[in-house]
């Protein structure tokens, strides 16, 4: 087992159902859906629960136009981490532009609380995982 783990999969039921990587059904993970259609569009969020929330979003109208599901997972995150992850990834999203985000719930002028090892996913995280 490593201790991170991205996946890219179909935003569609039956591809969803079929993930069962520790990493994404026991730990916090963030989550990016998104398509690259002539109006690109996406959706960010952090769950505790994949395979309820992909569900909820399955199911809502608004996320029909949604084709992928980027999927990060890592055995270090916890709720604040991916929270924050999350938090990031929308504000990097708002600045490129590129996207139409359909859930703009943090901006760039919301701060994250303090917790513990808040520094790595600040200064770190993002070079050495996503980078």
């Amino acid at each position: 087992m490593t201790s991170k783990l991205i996946q890219i999969t179909k935003f569609e039921k039956e591809p969803i159902q079929e993930i069962d990587s520790a990493y994404f059904n026991n730990y916090p993970i963030v989550y990016i859906l998104y398509n690259d259609t002539k109006k690109p569009a996406a959706y960010i969020g952090q769950t505790v629960h994949l395979q309820r929330r992909m569900k909820q979003h399955l199911s809502d109208t608004k996320r029909k136009s949604l084709k992928t599901a980027l999927l990060i997972g890592n055995e270090k995150f916890n709720q604040s981490a991916t929270y924050n992850v999350e938090t990031n990834l929308i504000n990097f999203f708002i600045a490129e532009k590129r996207y139409k985000l359909q859930n703009v719930s943090q901006t760039l002028d919301n701060k994250m609380h303090d917790y513990y090892n808040k520094e790595y996913y600040d200064q770190t995280f993002f070079r050495l995982y996503l980078g």
